[in-house]
C-alpha cells in the first residue's frame, strides 16, 4: 500500500486530518510496497483549519541504503500542534510514493476550540503535556 501521487510535481501533497488535536514530534517515512517508488525528500505543512499551512521542517533521506519497508524517522526541530498535516515532495526515486505516520500525543483536552489561538506554544508548555502525560503520547491514529 501507500500513497501514489496522480502527477509527479513538486505540486503534489498527502493531508491527513487527524481525529483530535495532536502535538506532533516526528514524521515516519517508508516506500511503497506496490511499486519501486519511494519520496526521497520532502517538506512537512501543518494547519488547525486546513486554510491557514505553516511549513514546519523539510527533510532528505539521501542516500538512503534499505528497501520499500525501511522506516525512517525525522524529529521536528519544534514539537507543533496541528488538527492537520501535509507531506509535500520535493523529490522522489522511480514513483512518487510513500506510507507516512506521525508520532505524538493527544493535546485536545487542553484546548478550547470556541477561542481564536495560533498554533505555536512554548516548548515549555509541550514539554510539560508530553513529558507528563504518557497515557496519551504513541503513534497518532
Amino acid at each position: 500500500g501507500g500513497w501514489s501521487a496522480g502527477t509527479y510535481n513538486q505540486d503534489q501533497w498527502l493531508q491527513v486530518e487527524f481525529p483530535k488535536i495532536n502535538v506532533v514530534t516526528e514524521v515516519i517515512t517508508q516506500g511503497s510496497n506496490r511499486r519501486n517508488g519511494r519520496v526521497t525528500s520532502y517538506r512537512v505543512l501543518s494547519s488547525m483549519d486546513g486554510v491557514k499551512w505553516i511549513e514546519r521542517g523539510q527533510f532528505s533521506e539521501i542516500p538512503f541504503s534499505g528497501d520499500a519497508n525501511t522506516k525512517l524517522y525525522n524529529k521536528f526541530t519544534e514539537r507543533f500542534i496541528a488538527k492537520y498535516v501535509r507531506i509535500n515532495p520535493l523529490t522522489w526515486s522511480g514513483d512518487v510514493e510513500v506510507r507516512v505516520g506521525y508520532l505524538g500525543c493527544d493535546y485536545s483536552k487542553y484546548i478550547n476550540l470556541n477561542e481564536s489561538f495560533d498554533n505555536t506554544f512554548p516548548p515549555i508548555v509541550l514539554n510539560r503535556i508530553i513529558d507528563n502525560d504518557f497515557n496519551t503520547c504513541m503513534n497518532i491514529p
